[in-house]
């Protein structure tokens, strides 16, 4: 399970720096560069965290989970959601670079490792068990 932190971000009205200018003029070209924040940080919430840890423990095992993962820095708008609830973005295991499943979700030659679902069933089937076994808050 990983967690990212919000980075400061360039101010959109902050000029681009010389050499972006200097590539496009150098071709007889122009370019403008605009900076948008379409994404929120995806952060996990602590409670959340803890949930889907003991999850993957009873539904793959010990061996079979790493509540450890560090963070990463994609652009996921997963943390738009995660700004009015609660959440964790967890990884199922698709596959790492150069194994089934390990090519990243939106390349043009993604594809599904289908050997994972039995395992992913069992996560949501169990996430689904111990949330409403909980009490209500």
């Amino acid at each position: 399970m990983s967690s990212s932190s919000s980075a400061s971000a360039p101010s959109p009205s902050t000029p681009p720096p010389r050499h972006r200018r200097g590539h496009p003029s150098a071709h007889g070209a122009t370019a403008e560069v605009t900076y948008t924040r379409e994404f929120a940080s995806t952060v996990n919430h602590a409670d959340a965290t803890a949930l889907a840890i003991r999850v993957a423990q009873h539904a793959v095992g010990e061996d079979q989970h790493e509540p450890a993962t560090p963070p990463i820095m994609a652009s996921e708008d997963f943390g738009l959601y995660a700004a009015h609830t609660p959440t964790n973005f967890t990884f199922i295991g698709n596959g790492t670079t150069g194994q089934p499943g390990g090519t990243p979700l939106h390349s043009h030659d993604y594809t599904f490792n289908d050997a994972i679902l039995a395992d992913g069933i069992r996560y949501y089937q169990e996430l689904v068990h111990q949330t409403l076994a909980r009490p209500a808050d």
